[in-house]
């Protein structure tokens, strides 16, 4: 969940301007809130030799690829394992949904509507 820089423009609209960097908001604390003793993001390089988040329990001295504040997937959903194409983004979670059998690239723990269960005041805008 990387920080996107907005520029509004006169018809209310807005232009992506790009990615940007905010201090202390670059682990989705804006969505998710600060990170609960004992836990830390680390950025670790994966087998592809690509930047992925991991999550470290201090207390426990491990890591795991979850975030621990987003809790348990809804009982519909499992995480997938599956070769990343050059078609998927940067950072991607593949799961699939059991009842319809639908494979995403993302959380969804972290869908508009589940952000909304937790009390994420999200505004809905259009961009061009």
């Amino acid at each position: 969940m990387t920080p996107v820089l907005l520029r509004k423009k006169s018809d209310g609209s807005f232009n992506v301007v790009g990615e940007c960097f905010v201090y202390g908001m670059m682990d989705g604390e804006t969505l998710l809130g600060p990170f609960p003793s004992p836990w830390s993001v680390h950025v670790q390089q994966d087998l592809r030799g690509l930047n992925q988040p991991m999550y470290w329990n201090s207390e426990t001295k491990s890591y795991q690829q979850d975030d621990p504040r987003l809790g348990e997937l809804p009982a519909c959903w499992e995480k997938v394992e599956r070769e990343k194409t050059s078609d998927d983004p940067h950072l991607f979670s593949p799961h699939r949904n059991k009842l319809t059998g639908e494979v995403i690239n993302s959380d969804p723990r972290v869908f508009p509507e589940a952000l909304k269960e937790r009390g994420v005041d999200l505004q809905m805008f259009r961009l061009v």
